[in-house]
Protein backbone atom coordinates (compact mmCIF):
# COMPACT_ATOMS: atom_id res chain seq x y z
CA UNK A 1 0.00 0.00 0.00
CA UNK A 2 1.30 3.43 -0.55
CA UNK A 3 0.87 5.58 2.46
CA UNK A 4 1.49 8.88 3.53
CA UNK A 5 1.96 10.21 6.62
CA UNK A 6 1.21 13.33 7.40
CA UNK A 7 2.90 14.95 10.37
CA UNK A 8 4.41 18.66 11.36
CA UNK A 9 7.82 17.60 12.68
CA UNK A 10 9.27 13.91 11.97
CA UNK A 11 12.26 13.45 13.92
CA UNK A 12 13.68 9.81 15.47
CA UNK A 13 14.51 11.89 18.63
CA UNK A 14 11.57 14.39 18.91
CA UNK A 15 8.94 14.44 21.29
CA UNK A 16 6.10 11.68 22.29
CA UNK A 17 4.15 12.32 19.07
CA UNK A 18 7.00 12.90 16.51
CA UNK A 19 9.24 10.04 18.42
CA UNK A 20 6.46 7.77 17.91
CA UNK A 21 5.40 8.93 13.87
CA UNK A 22 8.81 8.47 12.95
CA UNK A 23 8.98 4.35 14.48
CA UNK A 24 5.73 4.00 13.19
CA UNK A 25 6.61 5.24 9.82
CA UNK A 26 9.83 2.54 9.75
CA UNK A 27 7.52 -0.02 10.75
CA UNK A 28 4.85 0.04 8.23
CA UNK A 29 8.23 0.35 5.84
CA UNK A 30 10.00 -2.60 7.55
CA UNK A 31 6.35 -4.63 6.84
CA UNK A 32 6.59 -3.77 3.05
CA UNK A 33 4.70 -0.71 2.77
CA UNK A 34 5.67 2.18 0.88
CA UNK A 35 5.80 4.76 2.90
CA UNK A 36 6.10 9.22 1.87
CA UNK A 37 6.26 11.25 5.04
CA UNK A 38 4.94 14.54 4.47
CA UNK A 39 6.55 16.91 7.20
CA UNK A 40 6.94 20.61 7.88
CA UNK A 41 10.42 19.94 8.87
CA UNK A 42 12.30 16.40 8.77
CA UNK A 43 15.16 13.87 9.54
CA UNK A 44 16.09 12.05 6.27
CA UNK A 45 15.86 8.74 6.42
CA UNK A 46 16.51 5.44 3.79
CA UNK A 47 13.68 3.94 4.63
CA UNK A 48 10.53 5.87 3.69
CA UNK A 49 10.49 9.30 1.22
CA UNK A 50 10.29 12.77 2.99
CA UNK A 51 8.55 15.32 1.37
CA UNK A 52 8.63 18.90 3.18
CA UNK A 53 6.54 21.59 3.11
CA UNK A 54 8.19 24.11 4.98
CA UNK A 55 5.65 27.29 6.61
CA UNK A 56 6.74 30.46 8.81
CA UNK A 57 7.55 29.72 11.88
CA UNK A 58 6.91 33.16 13.51
CA UNK A 59 3.81 32.44 14.88
CA UNK A 60 2.34 29.28 15.87
CA UNK A 61 -1.42 29.84 15.03
CA UNK A 62 -0.78 30.78 11.46
CA UNK A 63 2.08 28.26 11.08
CA UNK A 64 -0.63 25.43 12.67
CA UNK A 65 -3.13 26.68 9.68
CA UNK A 66 -0.71 27.04 6.93
CA UNK A 67 0.51 23.97 7.41
CA UNK A 68 -3.04 22.42 7.49
CA UNK A 69 -3.73 24.20 4.27
CA UNK A 70 -0.60 23.01 2.53
CA UNK A 71 -0.79 19.61 3.58
CA UNK A 72 -4.52 19.04 2.70
CA UNK A 73 -3.42 20.61 -0.62
CA UNK A 74 -0.42 18.19 -1.09
CA UNK A 75 -2.92 14.96 -0.28
CA UNK A 76 -5.51 16.15 -2.70
CA UNK A 77 -3.30 16.77 -5.49
CA UNK A 78 -1.60 12.94 -4.78
CA UNK A 79 -5.21 11.62 -4.92
CA UNK A 80 -5.91 12.86 -7.95
CA UNK A 81 -2.43 11.53 -9.69
CA UNK A 82 -2.94 8.29 -8.12
CA UNK A 83 0.15 8.43 -6.21
CA UNK A 84 -0.91 7.41 -2.85
CA UNK A 85 -3.41 4.68 -1.87
CA UNK A 86 -4.42 6.04 1.87
CA UNK A 87 -3.35 9.28 3.81
CA UNK A 88 -3.26 9.19 7.98
CA UNK A 89 -2.31 12.20 8.88
CA UNK A 90 -0.83 12.60 13.03
CA UNK A 91 -1.43 16.29 13.26
CA UNK A 92 -4.43 18.23 12.61
CA UNK A 93 -4.33 18.51 8.74
CA UNK A 94 -7.90 17.95 7.14
CA UNK A 95 -8.57 15.49 4.04
CA UNK A 96 -6.86 12.45 5.24
CA UNK A 97 -8.74 9.15 5.31
CA UNK A 98 -7.31 8.11 8.96
CA UNK A 99 -6.76 10.89 11.31
CA UNK A 100 -4.31 10.30 14.48
CA UNK A 101 -5.37 11.25 17.99
CA UNK A 102 -1.87 11.19 20.07
CA UNK A 103 -3.10 14.67 21.17
CA UNK A 104 -6.16 13.42 21.77
CA UNK A 105 -9.21 16.44 21.82
CA UNK A 106 -7.39 19.61 21.96
CA UNK A 107 -11.25 20.70 23.80
CA UNK A 108 -10.99 17.87 26.86
CA UNK A 109 -7.06 18.94 26.98
CA UNK A 110 -8.18 22.35 27.61
CA UNK A 111 -10.76 21.34 29.62
CA UNK A 112 -8.74 19.11 31.95
CA UNK A 113 -5.47 20.91 31.82
CA UNK A 114 -6.77 24.61 32.65
CA UNK A 115 -10.28 23.62 34.25
CA UNK A 116 -13.22 24.93 32.82
CA UNK A 117 -12.98 28.63 33.62
CA UNK A 118 -9.75 28.52 32.54
CA UNK A 119 -10.89 26.61 28.85
CA UNK A 120 -13.84 28.88 28.55
CA UNK A 121 -11.38 32.04 28.29
CA UNK A 122 -8.58 30.31 26.59
CA UNK A 123 -11.15 29.86 23.40
CA UNK A 124 -10.90 33.28 22.55
CA UNK A 125 -6.76 32.67 22.39
CA UNK A 126 -5.45 32.20 18.55
CA UNK A 127 -3.32 29.41 19.22
CA UNK A 128 -6.19 27.43 20.98
CA UNK A 129 -8.93 28.59 18.65
CA UNK A 130 -6.86 27.38 15.15
CA UNK A 131 -6.52 24.12 16.72
CA UNK A 132 -10.39 23.75 17.61
CA UNK A 133 -11.18 25.32 13.95
CA UNK A 134 -9.18 22.12 12.70
CA UNK A 135 -10.51 20.00 15.02
CA UNK A 136 -14.46 20.68 14.35
CA UNK A 137 -13.43 20.82 10.61
CA UNK A 138 -11.11 17.41 10.84
CA UNK A 139 -14.49 15.47 12.80
CA UNK A 140 -17.06 16.63 10.50
CA UNK A 141 -15.56 14.93 7.37
CA UNK A 142 -17.76 11.78 6.33
CA UNK A 143 -15.70 8.50 5.81
CA UNK A 144 -13.06 9.80 8.43
CA UNK A 145 -11.60 6.66 10.12
CA UNK A 146 -10.28 7.28 14.04
CA UNK A 147 -7.19 6.30 15.20
CA UNK A 148 -7.82 6.20 19.32
CA UNK A 149 -4.74 5.86 20.35
CA UNK A 150 -6.34 4.88 24.25
CA UNK A 151 -10.32 3.66 25.55
CA UNK A 152 -10.29 7.36 27.14
CA UNK A 153 -9.70 9.11 23.59
CA UNK A 154 -12.40 6.80 21.89
CA UNK A 155 -14.98 8.12 24.79
CA UNK A 156 -14.13 11.56 24.47
CA UNK A 157 -14.34 11.66 20.86
CA UNK A 158 -17.99 9.64 20.05
CA UNK A 159 -19.06 12.04 23.47
CA UNK A 160 -17.62 15.27 21.91
CA UNK A 161 -18.13 15.40 18.11
CA UNK A 162 -20.90 12.40 17.99
CA UNK A 163 -18.60 10.38 15.93
CA UNK A 164 -20.43 6.81 14.93
CA UNK A 165 -18.31 4.18 16.60
CA UNK A 166 -17.51 1.99 13.59
CA UNK A 167 -14.92 4.88 12.20
CA UNK A 168 -13.48 5.02 15.81
CA UNK A 169 -10.77 2.28 16.04
CA UNK A 170 -8.58 1.39 18.89
CA UNK A 171 -4.85 1.32 18.04
CA UNK A 172 -2.66 2.18 21.06
CA UNK A 173 1.12 3.23 20.87
CA UNK A 174 3.99 0.28 20.82
CA UNK A 175 7.17 0.09 22.39
CA UNK A 176 10.30 -1.26 21.62
CA UNK A 177 10.79 -4.36 24.09
CA UNK A 178 14.44 -5.21 23.17
CA UNK A 179 15.51 -1.06 23.91
CA UNK A 180 13.28 -1.10 27.08
CA UNK A 181 13.60 -4.08 29.27
CA UNK A 182 14.07 -5.09 33.21
CA UNK A 183 17.91 -4.33 34.40
CA UNK A 184 20.42 -6.26 36.32
CA UNK A 185 20.90 -3.41 38.50
CA UNK A 186 24.00 -2.23 36.83
CA UNK A 187 22.70 1.18 36.13
CA UNK A 188 20.75 1.60 39.30
CA UNK A 189 24.08 1.84 40.42
CA UNK A 190 25.93 3.47 37.56
CA UNK A 191 23.25 6.34 37.17
CA UNK A 192 22.32 6.93 40.96
CA UNK A 193 26.16 7.85 41.78
CA UNK A 194 26.13 10.03 38.46
CA UNK A 195 22.82 11.52 38.95
CA UNK A 196 21.89 11.67 42.70
CA UNK A 197 25.42 11.02 44.40
CA UNK A 198 23.70 11.59 47.93
CA UNK A 199 20.51 9.15 47.64
CA UNK A 200 21.82 6.06 49.41
CA UNK A 201 21.03 3.27 47.03
CA UNK A 202 18.77 1.56 48.51
CA UNK A 203 16.43 4.98 49.07
CA UNK A 204 13.17 4.59 46.90
CA UNK A 205 13.56 6.23 43.70
CA UNK A 206 10.37 7.35 41.79
CA UNK A 207 10.37 9.15 38.16
CA UNK A 208 8.46 11.63 36.26
CA UNK A 209 9.31 12.04 32.91
CA UNK A 210 7.79 14.47 30.11
CA UNK A 211 7.78 17.89 29.57
CA UNK A 212 5.67 20.53 30.59
CA UNK A 213 5.22 19.72 34.24
CA UNK A 214 1.93 21.92 35.05
CA UNK A 215 0.10 19.35 32.77
CA UNK A 216 2.23 16.51 33.70
CA UNK A 217 0.83 16.81 37.45
CA UNK A 218 4.57 17.92 39.05
CA UNK A 219 3.15 20.28 41.81
CA UNK A 220 0.91 16.99 42.65
CA UNK A 221 4.10 14.98 42.96
CA UNK A 222 5.80 17.21 45.08
CA UNK A 223 3.03 17.40 47.19
CA UNK A 224 2.72 13.58 47.34
CA UNK A 225 5.97 13.42 48.26
CA UNK A 226 6.04 15.72 50.89
CA UNK A 227 3.11 13.73 52.19
CA UNK A 228 5.11 10.20 52.36
CA UNK A 229 5.08 8.36 55.17
CA UNK A 230 9.10 8.30 54.70
CA UNK A 231 11.47 10.74 54.08
CA UNK A 232 14.02 8.49 52.48
CA UNK A 233 12.23 8.62 49.06
CA UNK A 234 13.10 11.04 46.00
CA UNK A 235 11.70 12.23 42.57
CA UNK A 236 13.49 12.03 40.05
CA UNK A 237 11.94 14.93 36.97
CA UNK A 238 13.50 14.25 33.43
CA UNK A 239 12.14 16.57 30.66
CA UNK A 240 12.15 19.88 29.18
CA UNK A 241 10.41 22.86 31.42
CA UNK A 242 11.65 25.89 33.39
CA UNK A 243 12.68 24.28 36.40
CA UNK A 244 12.82 27.61 38.62
CA UNK A 245 9.44 27.51 39.88
CA UNK A 246 9.36 23.89 40.77
CA UNK A 247 12.31 24.03 42.57
CA UNK A 248 11.01 27.29 44.74
CA UNK A 249 7.88 24.69 45.08
CA UNK A 250 9.78 22.14 46.05
CA UNK A 251 12.17 24.40 49.04
CA UNK A 252 8.68 25.47 50.55
CA UNK A 253 7.24 21.80 50.14
CA UNK A 254 10.57 21.37 51.90
CA UNK A 255 11.43 18.29 49.56
CA UNK A 256 14.09 20.31 47.60
CA UNK A 257 17.16 17.64 48.69
CA UNK A 258 14.66 15.31 47.80
CA UNK A 259 14.40 15.79 43.74
CA UNK A 260 16.63 15.86 41.13
CA UNK A 261 15.87 17.61 38.06
CA UNK A 262 17.72 15.58 35.01
CA UNK A 263 16.76 17.75 31.97
CA UNK A 264 16.20 16.20 28.56
CA UNK A 265 17.51 12.98 28.50
CA UNK A 266 17.73 10.62 25.24
CA UNK A 267 18.72 7.41 27.71
CA UNK A 268 15.65 6.90 29.44
CA UNK A 269 15.95 3.22 28.95
CA UNK A 270 18.89 3.58 31.14
CA UNK A 271 16.68 6.02 33.68
CA UNK A 272 13.96 3.53 33.89
CA UNK A 273 16.36 0.84 35.25
CA UNK A 274 17.83 2.92 37.75
CA UNK A 275 14.54 3.55 39.41
CA UNK A 276 11.64 1.55 41.33
CA UNK A 277 8.83 3.31 39.34
CA UNK A 278 6.93 5.58 37.63
CA UNK A 279 4.99 8.65 38.54
CA UNK A 280 2.21 10.32 36.63
CA UNK A 281 -0.04 12.57 38.07
CA UNK A 282 -1.09 14.11 34.74
CA UNK A 283 -3.95 16.43 34.19
CA UNK A 284 -4.40 15.16 30.70
CA UNK A 285 -2.32 12.48 28.09
CA UNK A 286 -4.09 11.04 25.41
CA UNK A 287 -1.71 7.72 26.18
CA UNK A 288 1.46 8.59 27.73
CA UNK A 289 4.25 6.44 26.09
CA UNK A 290 6.66 6.62 28.90
CA UNK A 291 3.86 4.65 30.86
CA UNK A 292 4.37 2.11 28.37
CA UNK A 293 8.58 2.39 27.94
CA UNK A 294 8.25 1.93 32.31
CA UNK A 295 5.91 -1.61 31.98
CA UNK A 296 8.51 -2.47 29.77
CA UNK A 297 11.03 -1.89 31.93
CA UNK A 298 9.71 -3.86 34.62
CA UNK A 299 8.67 -0.65 36.41
CA UNK A 300 4.97 -0.55 38.43
CA UNK A 301 3.32 3.38 37.88
CA UNK A 302 1.46 5.46 39.86
CA UNK A 303 -0.97 7.09 37.21
CA UNK A 304 -3.92 9.27 37.49
CA UNK A 305 -6.64 8.23 35.41
CA UNK A 306 -6.63 10.50 32.95
CA UNK A 307 -3.51 9.35 31.11
CA UNK A 308 -4.95 7.24 28.11
CA UNK A 309 -2.22 4.18 29.42
CA UNK A 310 -3.97 4.20 32.47
CA UNK A 311 -6.57 1.14 31.84
CA UNK A 312 -4.11 -0.89 29.07
CA UNK A 313 -1.43 -1.11 32.25
CA UNK A 314 -4.56 -2.39 34.65
CA UNK A 315 -3.05 -4.58 36.90
CA UNK A 316 0.60 -3.21 36.46
CA UNK A 317 -0.65 0.45 38.25
CA UNK A 318 -1.95 2.08 40.99
CA UNK A 319 -4.73 4.41 39.22
CA UNK A 320 -5.91 7.80 40.89
CA UNK A 321 -9.03 9.09 39.91
CA UNK A 322 -8.17 12.52 40.34
CA UNK A 323 -4.74 14.12 39.18
CA UNK A 324 -4.79 16.70 41.58
CA UNK A 325 -5.52 13.91 44.90
CA UNK A 326 -1.87 14.66 46.43
CA UNK A 327 -2.82 12.74 49.40
CA UNK A 328 -4.00 9.69 47.26
CA UNK A 329 0.00 9.98 45.35
CA UNK A 330 1.68 9.62 48.64
CA UNK A 331 -0.22 6.40 49.60
CA UNK A 332 0.25 4.68 46.11
CA UNK A 333 4.08 5.85 46.62
CA UNK A 334 4.08 4.46 49.99
CA UNK A 335 3.13 1.08 49.10
CA UNK A 336 5.44 0.81 46.16
CA UNK A 337 8.03 1.58 48.05
CA UNK A 338 7.80 -1.90 49.22
CA UNK A 339 9.42 -4.58 46.80
CA UNK A 340 7.57 -6.98 47.39
CA UNK A 341 4.38 -4.81 46.20
CA UNK A 342 6.41 -3.60 42.95
CA UNK A 343 7.04 -7.24 41.94
CA UNK A 344 3.68 -8.33 40.41
CA UNK A 345 3.11 -5.09 39.06
CA UNK A 346 6.33 -4.85 37.42
CA UNK A 347 5.79 -8.17 36.02
CA UNK A 348 2.23 -7.95 34.85
CA UNK A 349 3.47 -4.70 33.20
CA UNK A 350 6.03 -6.51 31.19
CA UNK A 351 3.38 -8.87 29.99
CA UNK A 352 1.22 -6.19 28.95
CA UNK A 353 4.22 -4.71 26.97
CA UNK A 354 5.38 -7.95 25.55
CA UNK A 355 1.30 -7.30 23.53
CA UNK A 356 1.70 -3.70 22.49
CA UNK A 357 5.49 -3.90 20.93
CA UNK A 358 5.61 -2.04 17.54
CA UNK A 359 5.11 -4.78 15.52
CA UNK A 360 1.74 -5.49 16.84
CA UNK A 361 0.70 -1.97 16.24
CA UNK A 362 1.86 -2.04 13.27
CA UNK A 363 -0.80 -4.94 12.05
CA UNK A 364 -3.35 -3.30 13.61
CA UNK A 365 -2.35 -0.46 11.46
CA UNK A 366 -2.22 -2.39 8.37
CA UNK A 367 -5.91 -3.96 9.88
CA UNK A 368 -7.66 -0.35 10.20
CA UNK A 369 -6.31 0.95 6.81
CA UNK A 370 -7.87 -2.06 4.93
CA UNK A 371 -11.10 -0.99 6.46
CA UNK A 372 -10.94 2.14 4.52
CA UNK A 373 -13.11 2.24 1.45
CA UNK A 374 -11.01 2.31 -1.52
CA UNK A 375 -7.27 1.70 0.02
CA UNK A 376 -5.42 -0.85 -1.44
CA UNK A 377 -4.54 -4.24 0.60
Amino acid sequence: MRIALIVERFESGGGGLEHAAWLTAHALAEAGESVTVVARRAERSHQVAVVELPVSTLWQPARVLRFAGRAAAWIADARRGGRIDLAHAWSRVPGADVFHTGEGSHWHYMRRSYGERGARWRRASPRHAAQLRLERRIFAEPGLHVQCVSALVERELAERFRLPRERLHRVPYGVDLARFAPGDGSERRTLGSELDPACPSDAPRFLLAGSGWRRKGLDTALRALAGMTTSRARLWVAGRDDRRPWQRLAARLGVATRVRFLGPRRDLDRVYRAVDALLLPTRYDAFGMVCLEAAASGLPSALSATAGAAELLSGAAVVIDDPEDAAGFSRALDRLCDPAARKPLGERGRVIASENDWRQQTERLRALYARVPGSVT
